[in-house]
This record gives C-alpha cells, structure tokens and sequence, in this order.
C-alpha cells in the first residue's frame, strides 16, 4: 500500500485525504494546529457561485456545488445530523450590473430590486462539518499527525501540501500571496438565511448567534495572525449598514486567519512540484466551493502522471 502525507488539515485537506483513502492509499494528515486549526475553522460556512461585486458566476460553479455536496453527506452520515442548512443564501447586488449578471440564471429568484435568493447556495455548519468529514477519514484509516512541518518529508510516496498560508515556506516558487480575514461572532437571532453582499451574515447551529465578515487585509495592513478587533470593526461596521438594517451587534468574539491567493486566476493551484510531491492551494475565499472538486481534479491530474 502506497503511504501519502497531507500536509494542512483544513476543508482541502480533509477533502484529499477522504478520496486518497478511497483510491488505496494509507494517509497521514499533518497539520501543526490539527483539524480545522486556520482559515477553514474561522470560515463563515458560504457555498455559492456568485462572488465578487459584480455577482459574475464562478468557474465551474456547478461541479463545484456537487463535490462539495457529496463530502457534506458524508459528514452528516458520520454524525447523524446536519451539518448545513441547503435552503439557499440572499444574494444583495449593489448595481445595475450586478443585477444583470444575477438575472440570467435558472437557479436565482429575484425577490425585489436588490434581493435574489441563491437557491442553489448553503450555509455550512463549519465546525460540524470538519468533524464529520474528519470522522470519515479517520474510520477510513487515517491518522492525524500535530506538528509543524518545515520540510516536505521525504519518506512518503506522494506529498500533498494544502496548508493555506503554511504552503509559503514550503513552496516559495509558488508565488503566493495572504490575505488576513476577520471574523466576528456576533449575539443575536440570526437571519433566516444567510446573507451575501459587500460583506457576509452567516446563520450557523446555534440559534441565538451569527457570523459576520470578513475583511481583506492585504499584507501591508497587519503585522501578524492575531485578531485586531479595531481594525475589524473599521471594515466590517459600514458593510453590516448594507447587509442589515438592525442595529449593529454585540460582539462575543473575533477571530482571524491568513488565506492564501495566486496571481493566474480564480480556480486553486493544483501544480506538481517534484516527482513525488505537489501542492493543492489558493483557495482564496472560495475553499467551500472548491475544496472537494480541487481534490477530484488532484487524482485526475496524479492518475495521468502516472
């Protein structure tokens, strides 16, 4: 049996190591905060094909939504619960191009001049869903190993490093670049379905809170990882104004992470880096929509090399 090393225990991550054991490999999962431990245990959960001011659909938007399905049902199986909500998201478009884009496609109900239901779009119970995902990898006969990886190691037959911002040191000719995201979770009821725009409110599990985000803090804005509640709220306040007309909320939490982007387009990097080791990464803020179906395209890709 052919031994491969996961390198980042995130949605991507989880995702490869779950089709690698379907494949026949034995898998270890490295990552040196565990399951969930960067940007995808902050994510606010949102699987949907319109991103972007101009709501433009996604690359491979419905292959995307697909895959992405098929590793939340094997979450909910593992769990015995949901571990998304699939009754759509609200889409808010603040132009008339916006507009335009939304109105051409079959799975998007306008419900007034600026309000569209996604009715293909969901809500991820992130926390419940890397559980789950985990568990399946787990019973499948993965192993999750904890610890900072400096090096690609050696004694693997394959490599896949998908660690997000942990990719920077161990693929330097990749050309990344991070971003900081903040997150707040905020207390309050929240709405009924989640809700896109210039900024997100995202329902979740508990009843009686909601996610709100997230920035995008390029490089020369932060020094570090850490939350900077100031600097959030900065960015974030006049964005809640647009998605909401409640008054702002009151903050339990704020959480942040670094997501990793590259300069050749809006799909993630699946690139061969040696004979034995390739790297799975720059999701940007679409992890949830394309995690799955980067990880279908990587055994694609790893089938025809060999």
């Amino acid at each position: 049996m052919k031994k491969a090393a996961v390198i980042g225990a995130g949605f991507a991550g989880l995702a490869l190591t779950y089709h690698l054991l379907k494949e026949g490999f034995k898998v270890t999962l490295i990552d040196k905060k565990g399951v969930g431990g960067g940007a995808s245990g902050i994510a606010l959960g949102l699987v949907h094909p319109y991103p972007g001011e101009q709501c433009r659909r996604s690359l491979k938007a419905d292959e995307g939504i697909a895959a992405a399905k098929q590793l939340l049902w094997v979450a909910e199986e593992k769990l015995g619960r949901p571990v998304a909500n699939y009754e759509g998201v609200i889409r808010i478009a603040f132009d008339e191009e916006a507009v335009q884009n939304l109105s051409k496609y079959p799975d998007v109900e306008r419900l007034n001049d600026k309000h569209f239901l996604i009715k293909s779009g969901i809500t991820v119970f992130t926390q419940s869903y890397l559980e789950g995902l985990w568990l399946a990898c787990k019973d499948g006969g993965a192993q999750l190993l904890i610890q900072n990886i400096e090096e690609i190691p050696q004694d693997y037959d394959l490599v896949v490093i998908a660690a997000g911002a942990g990719c920077l040191p161990l693929c330097p000719s990749l050309r990344l670049k991070r971003v900081k995201g903040q997150v707040l979770v905020c207390k309050g009821v929240p709405p009924e379905k989640s809700i896109v725009g210039k900024g997100y409110i995202a329902r979740g599990e508990c009843k009686e809170t909601f996610h709100f985000g997230a920035t995008y803090e390029r490089v020369w804005f932060f020094k570090d990882e850490e939350p900077d509640l100031k600097t959030a709220l900065k960015e974030l306040k006049p964005k809640f104004e647009k998605l909401s007309t409640q008054p702002f909320p009151e903050i339990l939490d704020c959480k942040a992470a670094f997501r990793v982007t590259h300069p050749h387009g809006y799909f993630p990097l699946i690139k061969q880096l040696n004979e034995k080791t390739w790297a799975v990464t720059a999701f940007g803020s679409r992890g949830l929509l394309y995690h799955a179906l980067a990880a279908q395209e990587f055994l694609t890709c790893l089938k025809t090399k060999t």
